[in-house]
């Protein structure tokens, strides 16, 4: 059961993690697009290209951590 619902956890995790890469990836080539027709954008990239990377250093050190529960849990 436990062992169910920590895969469960880790599946969800990694579909997350994707979708903000993803998220990442067109934000930035947003801000690429805005620099390169003579907008103005910050050098760091803004709130929201902070705001990602921070969510997606977040979850994957949750999945890190679910991963080592996943493997302690086994044994």
């Amino acid at each position: 059961m436990l062992q169910s619902v920590i895969q469960t956890k880790i599946r969800r995790t990694e579909r997350q993690i994707v979708r903000l890469t993803d998220r990442l990836a067109e934000e930035k080539a947003h801000h690429k697009q805005i620099k390169e027709s003579g907008g103005k954008v910050t050098e760091h990239g803004g709130w929201d290209i902070g705001y990602i990377e921070g969510r997606l250093f977040v979850l994957q050190d949750q999945l890190d951590d679910l991963k080592e529960i996943a493997r302690l849990s086994e044994t």
